[in-house]
């Protein structure tokens, strides 16, 4: 059961970033989000943006 759990939160997370430049940029943001959170991965967008930088470097900025 916590495979298919697992599966179900990732596919969950996945539909959240819609608009996602490409379906790398998109798996990587799921793929941030499972491991630290949803809300980290959109405040490090914020951040990102706030510096002037791309919202795609929040992921970067994560792995700081």
């Amino acid at each position: 059961h916590s495979v298919q759990g697992g599966t179900k939160y990732l596919a969950s997370l996945f539909n959240k970033f819609e608009e996602a430049l490409d379906s790398t940029q998109r798996q990587k943001l799921t793929m941030a989000s499972y491991n630290c959170g949803y809300y980290h991965v959109l405040d490090a967008q914020k951040l990102a943006t706030k510096r002037g930088l791309e919202k795609t470097n929040g992921i970067k900025m994560l792995k700081r």
